[in-house]
């Protein structure tokens, strides 16, 4: 028994340890707005070395076979969120208020749905290896 209360006290260390501060998923501008044109599964967030990019979440746990869509860097979305904005950099209220969601395609092209029924097509470069 003293045993047992020695592992679940460890349990309940690390989750504390390792919890979010509140346990609620971080809401960012783009979360749920960017769709994988492929396999129409929303993209996440990830942290790699050069900095936030955004990946469909099915090429994420499945890999290339899965979906064979492109990562697109934080960056370059707020680059091209502000071109179809027509301001000069990202603005997240303005872009909550008129983007409705983006489809995210294969051809480095970006499309975004504008809440007033319009589409603007966006293209980007593949950064290089």
């Amino acid at each position: 028994m003293e045993q047992y209360l020695a592992v679940q006290a460890e349990i309940n260390r690390r989750t504390e340890q390792y919890q979010r501060c509140n346990g609620q998923k971080t809401i960012y501008p783009f979360t749920e707005k960017l769709v994988c044109e492929s396999c129409g599964k929303h993209y996440q967030r990830k942290k790699t070395a050069t900095g936030y990019v955004w990946i469909c979440s099915t090429f994420n746990r499945e890999g290339k076979s899965a979906c064979p869509s492109r990562q697109i860097t934080e960056k370059v979305l707020e680059q091209l969120s502000a071109d179809v904005l027509k301001t000069v950099e990202f603005d997240v209220a303005q872009f909550e208020k008129q983007i409705e969601y983006i489809d995210i395609c294969q051809d480095c092209t970006v499309k975004f749905h504008i809440c007033d029924g319009r589409v603007e097509k966006r293209t980007w470069q593949i950064r290089s290896r």
